[in-house]
């Protein structure tokens, strides 16, 4: 389901939405769903929709970054 970023920037704004139910009438959303405010992470990081984690680094000092890429371990 998607809504124009004006039409979904509160939670209440769920309720103006509306379905279609199995006999084919439009229902309001607040009919079946509630709607609050939590809080959460400022960001969630995914990568391949599994949970993932950003990480950063460099050369140690002395080396050229060509070298800290080529080194495994």
């Amino acid at each position: 389901m998607q809504a124009d970023a004006p039409q979904r920037l509160q939670p209440e704004d769920l309720a103006k939405l509306y379905a279609r139910n199995g006999k084919g009438e439009m229902v309001p959303f607040s009919a079946f769903v509630s709607s609050q405010w939590l809080t959460g992470p400022v960001q969630l990081i995914r990568y391949n929709g599994y949970p993932a984690m950003k990480i950063s680094g460099g050369a140690a000092p002395g080396r050229s970054t060509g070298e800290a890429m080529a080194e495994k371990q």
